[in-house]
């Protein structure tokens, strides 16, 4: 993949990609970590998120 690419631009891409891979980690682990759960909204749980990101739309 990033062999056809310039330098710089397989730089960006690839940088891309592990910084979304670390933002996406981060996320799982806020969402169903019990300590960071109950720092960040004690009334939410990982399915009560994932409910409210799998319900379809109110409108």
């Amino acid at each position: 993949m990033t062999r056809s690419m310039n330098p710089s631009m397989a730089r960006m891409f690839l940088t891309t990609v592990f910084g979304m891979t670390v933002l996406a980690a981060f996320v799982l682990v806020a969402t169903f970590d019990q300590g960071a759960q109950a720092s960040i909204a004690p009334t939410l749980t990982g399915a009560d998120l994932l409910a409210e990101i799998t319900a379809p739309a109110a409108n």
